[in-house]
C-alpha cells in the first residue's frame, strides 16, 4: 500500500518547469492566432498535473472557441469560473447553456455519415461550432460535444438538439453511398516548401561504358560534394486514420559546388505518413544530373601520350537522366498559423541512368500542412 501511494504521488506531482515553458508557448502562439498549437500547449498543461490558474482555464477556452468546440468552452470556462467567480463568465455559461445542447453522435469510422443542417446559424461563434462538429463527424465518424439547438440530419437520420444538462445519444447505423474520408475525398491540403544543404556523390562505372556500336565512352571519374538543396510541391490527404495517409508532389534541386559543378533537378511522387509531428515520404522519382568538371574514368582510354594529358586533366561536360526512389524523415517543430507547420526534414534520394548512381542525402528547414484532425477531432 505505501508503494502504491508513493506511484501516485510521483505521478501525480507538478511539473513546473514544463509548465512554465508550456504556458510561454501557449502565450506566444496565441499572439500569433495560432490556436491549434494553443490548444496542444494547454492539453500538455493539463498533463503536468499542475493545479491550473484563472488564466490559463481562460487561455484553453479561447483555443475552443477559434477551433469551435463549444463543448471545451464551457468545461474550461467553468473550470476558470470555479477559480475567480467573475460575472461575464458566469453570464457566459449561462447563455451557453440557453442556446446550445448536449449531443453524442455515434457512427461507423469505416463507413463515415455526414452531418448537414438545412439553416446555419448566423452567429459565427454557433456557425463556427457546427462546422466543427460537421468535420470531426467526416474524420472520425462520430461527434460527442456542444451543438446549437436546431434540427440535424446525419446520415439518413433526423434528430434535433435541445438544451438540457444530460448528452441526447443518436445511433447511425452503416450509410450505404454515403460520402467518406477513405473513398477518396481530400482531408487535407497544403503546400510543401523547403531550404537547407545536401551532399552528393557519384562514384564512376566499374565497367567501360560503350555506346551502341561498342565504343568506349568518356565517363567522369568519382564526384562527391556539397551544394544546395531545395524543394517545391503540395501534399494533399486521403485518410484521417492514425497516422494519417497522403500524397505528395514535388520537384527538387540538388547539385555539387566546387571544382566539379553537378545540377540535379528532379521530380518526386511520394506517398506519406503523417502522426501529430512526424511526416514520412516514400516514393519514386525522376532525376536529371548535368555537370562539368575534369578527371575521367579510369578504364577511358585517353589515347597516347597521357603523361601529356592524365585522365585527372581532362574536361568533361554532359549531362544523363535515369528514374530512382527517394524518401524524407521531417518533424515538425512549430505552428505557422492553423493550417501550417514549421518542419526540419532530412532527406535521402538514389537514381541510376544505366551505368552510373548517384545518391543524395539533405538536411531541409521549410513548411507543411498541419494536419488538423490531430488537435482532438
Amino acid at each position: 500500500m505505501m508503494l502504491l501511494t508513493l506511484w501516485v504521488d510521483v505521478a501525480l506531482a507538478c511539473d513546473g518547469a514544463e509548465r512554465t515553458r508550456l504556458l510561454d508557448e501557449a502565450n506566444r502562439l496565441a499572439a500569433r492566432n495560432a490556436w491549434a498549437g494553443v490548444e496542444r500547449a494547454y492539453v500538455g498543461l493539463v498533463g503536468t498535473g499542475c493545479d491550473l490558474r484563472f488564466d490559463e482555464h481562460f487561455l484553453g477556452a479561447q483555443a475552443s472557441r477559434h477551433l469551435g468546440d463549444t463543448n471545451q468552452v464551457y468545461e474550461r470556462l467553468g473550470a476558470a469560473a470555479a477559480l475567480e467567480r467573475r460575472p461575464e463568465w458566469v453570464e457566459e455559461l449561462a447563455a451557453i447553456d440557453a442556446s446550445y445542447g448536449r449531443v453524442e453522435l455515434k457512427g461507423d469510422p469505416r463507413h463515415r455519415p455526414v452531418l448537414s443542417r438545412e439553416a446555419m446559424p448566423f452567429a459565427p461563434d454557433a456557425r463556427l461550432s457546427i462546422e466543427f462538429a460537421m468535420q470531426v463527424v467526416a474524420n472520425t465518424g462520430s461527434f460527442r460535444g456542444m451543438l446549437p439547438t436546431g434540427d440535424y440530419v446525419i446520415g439518413d437520420r433526423a434528430f434535433s438538439v435541445a438544451t438540457g444538462p444530460d448528452f441526447q445519444i443518436v445511433q447511425v447505423g452503416k450509410v450505404k453511398g454515403a460520402p467518406t474520408q477513405d473513398a477518396g475525398l481530400v482531408s487535407w491540403f497544403g503546400p510543401i516548401a523547403s531550404l537547407g544543404a545536401g551532399w552528393s556523390t557519384s562514384p564512376e562505372p566499374s565497367a567501360p561504358v560503350l555506346d551502341d556500336a561498342g565504343v568506349t565512352q568518356f565517363s567522369p571519374s568519382d564526384v562527391s560534394g556539397v551544394g544546395p538543396a531545395l524543394r517545391l510541391g503540395a501534399e494533399f490527404g486521403l485518410s484521417y486514420r492514425k497516422p494519417a495517409l497522403g500524397l505528395s508532389a514535388s520537384l527538387g534541386y540538388g547539385g555539387v559546388v566546387g571544382a566539379d559543378t553537378f545540377h540535379v533537378p528532379d521530380a518526386w511522387l511520394a506517398g506519406v505518413l503523417r502522426t501529430p509531428r512526424l511526416r514520412v515520404a516514400l516514393g519514386p522519382s525522376f532525376s536529371v544530373f548535368a555537370g562539368r568538371g575534369t578527371g575521367v574514368a579510369e578504364w577511358v582510354d585517353v589515347g597516347q601520350h597521357t603523361e601529356l594529358n592524365p585522365a585527372s586533366e581532362i574536361r568533361y561536360q554532359g549531362a544523363s537522366w535515369g528514374p530512382g526512389v527517394a524518401g524524407a524523415v521531417g518533424m515538425g517543430v512549430m505552428d505557422i498559423g492553423d493550417a501550417l507547420e514549421g518542419a526540419i526534414e532530412v532527406g535521402g534520394a538514389w537514381h541510376n541512368d544505366g551505368s552510373r548512381s548517384l545518391t543524395q542525402i539533405s538536411i531541409r528547414l521549410g513548411i507543411i500542412p498541419r494536419v488538423a484532425h490531430f488537435e482532438g477531432g
